[in-house]
């Protein structure tokens, strides 16, 4: 579940409660486009664990929220990891 890291920002972005934040489409393609044509940009990956912090940015604010996508992400990874094999 790595994903560069420029491009997990760009999602975040996306997902800003407040829809006025968000970027405009011709915003995305002029990042995807920088994206594209500096392809070393994509071999950064982020951290992939989500946060309480990554959730507030998106708009959930309720803790019993919060801890249920957590938790399903925790589920996710749990079972990808038994069903992914392992690299060498």
């Amino acid at each position: 579940m790595d994903c560069p890291t420029a491009l997990h920002q760009l999602m975040l972005d996306c997902w800003v409660k407040e829809r006025n934040l968000r970027p405009k489409f011709t915003q995305i393609v002029a990042t995807l486009d920088k994206l594209i044509r500096n392809a070393a940009s994509l071999k950064v990956v982020t951290n992939s664990t989500q946060s309480t912090g990554d959730l507030l940015r998106i708009g959930v604010t309720l803790a019993g929220h919060q801890k249920k996508i957590l938790g399903s992400i925790q589920d996710m990874r749990l079972q990808m990891n038994q069903t992914l094999p392992v690299q060498v």
